[in-house]
């Protein structure tokens, strides 16, 4: 299972924001929480879906961050992963550095494949809406509306009827 690096390099956007002296996002936006929700987003969340044999994977405390962006730009996988690329918003939510690509497209499809397969989906999205209730990033009574609303599992046919005359 991969990591989060922890080491600083001159691209990063913590040393790009030091030499503005000013934040790249705005400290009330999305972007600006999740970049400092790491740990909320953590890595062992998922540790049961994961070998830890072979090649590290792109972690998935990123991945589940992208999965939130997305839903929030309203964005498909190959948008998404253009802006993790080019977009300093998602730079600064996700932690990447300016040269960083981010990851391909299809890590993401694979991701919620590997949710589904491990059931992690709901549990996951309950321990992590938990810990930001617990740590004040969310009102604890939007955790109601937040759990009833219908959330997509992905892998879905569309099932509807078809008469052909």
């Amino acid at each position: 299972m991969g990591r989060q690096k922890t080491q600083l390099s001159f691209t990063d956007i913590d040393v790009l924001q030091a030499w503005e002296q000013k934040p790249i996002v705005p400290e009330n936006s999305l972007y600006y929480g999740l970049s400092q929700a790491n740990d909320i987003f953590t890595d062992e969340l998922f540790a049961d879906a994961y070998s830890f044999s072979g090649r590290p994977s792109i972690p998935p405390s990123r991945l589940i961050k992208v999965l939130l962006l997305q839903f929030y730009d309203k964005v498909s996988d190959r948008e998404a992963e253009n802006r993790a690329r080019y977009d300093l918003r998602w730079k600064v939510a996700l932690g990447l550095s300016i040269g960083e690509s981010g990851f391909d497209y299809c890590a993401l499809s694979r991701f919620r494949a590997r949710l589904l397969l491990h059931k992690k989906e709901r549990t996951a999205f309950e321990e992590i809406l938990g810990a930001a209730i617990d740590k004040g990033l969310l009102p604890g009574n939007c955790a109601k509306q937040v759990v009833d609303s219908t959330y997509v599992l992905g892998a879905g046919a569309v099932q509807d009827t078809y008469i052909h005359f």
